[in-house]
């Protein structure tokens, strides 16, 4: 309520490789991308680009599949 606006980023859907490179569970990033989308707030998705790490095909089509699941 305090936000008219949010940049949420979202790095890694697999967990394993979230925790390998993050050093904790994407359980709760997924989580509140969810209650953001069910917010009514007004926001953008980002996705940092680290060649070989986040920019693979298969995490772009993962998270692609599930914003595209938890759309407004």
């Amino acid at each position: 309520d305090k936000c008219d606006y949010v940049l949420y980023d979202l790095k890694l859907f697999d967990e394993a490789t979230h925790k390998a490179y993050c050093g904790q569970s994407n359980a709760p990033v997924l989580r509140n991308f969810r209650l953001l989308t069910q917010s009514g707030k007004d926001f953008i998705t980002r996705i940092p680009l680290i060649p070989g790490v986040t920019d693979t095909e298969e995490n772009l089509s993962h998270i692609a599949s599930f914003m595209q699941k938890n759309q407004r």
